[in-house]
């Protein structure tokens, strides 16, 4: 992302505090507990991955700029409103973000969204920040991450959204996917600041289950009165006896003629 002036990180950290995206100052980094893979356009840089690695000018930069848009949604009582968050086309991400938690099934608001971490996620090959911008999938452990940072509210039955400041007054929305171990997966096309942004699972409706249609059942065939029904068995035997004596009769008739005729 492109950098703003340097701001003081130590004062925007400690202003950050005090809202309830939450983030953590001289923290080491958990980033091996939390990053269990990142690839870069199809190659492996989970090595080269530091999380929150302040000190590092570029990264304080990175850092100091995602906290000024958050300090600018601020309304006159100090509440923070990200869904004031810029989307770097002269608006706010406050549709994505009802998308994002229309997607995920939730009742929410994104005025009802107020519980997240905020952190920052570098390449840092050899120790040397380096800037990228391609296909970068991440798997991250945010559950881990909070508890390794001290968060203290309990994110069980939780969902996430994710907020990635991609450039200078540039925020997107990203509904990342949960996997069964309970870690999640996104892609971005840059390394920066974000925020994960926690909502309650029972937001989400329980679908209704949809009856099966009852059967019609078929009426019975009732056939008309006086009338007999064909039989099997010992009655079909006896109409096929009927109809070869019949044939035998009339077979016997038609030789006796044919020798009468003779004579």
């Amino acid at each position: 992302m492109k950098k703003l002036a340097i701001i003081p990180v130590a004062v925007l950290a400690t202003a950050l505090m005090a809202f309830p995206v939450y983030a953590e100052e001289n923290q080491e980094s958990p980033e091996g507990d939390v990053i269990s893979g990142v690839t870069y356009n199809n190659s492996d840089i989970t090595n080269d991955i530091r999380i929150d690695a302040t000190g590092i000018d570029d990264v304080d930069n990175n850092i100091a700029a995602a906290a000024s848009d958050i300090h600018d949604t601020n309304d006159t009582n100090g509440n923070y409103r990200l869904w004031l968050l810029p989307n770097g086309e002269g608006g706010t991400i406050e549709s994505e973000m009802q998308s994002a938690l229309t997607q995920e099934g939730s009742s929410l608001t994104p005025q009802q969204i107020n519980s997240g971490i905020f952190f920052d996620i570098s390449y840092v090959p050899g120790g040397v920040y380096q800037e990228i911008d391609g296909t970068i999938t991440i798997t991250m452990d945010i559950d881990e991450y909070a508890q390794a940072i001290g968060y203290p509210n309990s994110i069980e039955n939780t969902f996430v959204i994710l907020l990635h400041n991609e450039d200078t007054d540039s925020w997107e929305v990203i509904v990342p996917i949960e996997n069964a171990d309970g870690t999640y997966t996104f892609t971005v096309d840059s390394l920066s600041p974000f925020i994960a942004l926690f909502g309650d699972k029972g937001s989400i409706a329980t679908p209704t289950p949809t009856a099966a249609p009852t059967a019609t059942p078929t009426p019975a065939t009732v056939a008309a009165a006086g009338t007999t029904s064909p039989q099997t068995g010992e009655s079909a035997g006896a109409y096929l006896l009927i109809v070869a004596a019949s044939l035998a009769v009339a077979g016997f008739v038609c030789i006796k003629r044919s020798v009468t005729s003779v004579k």
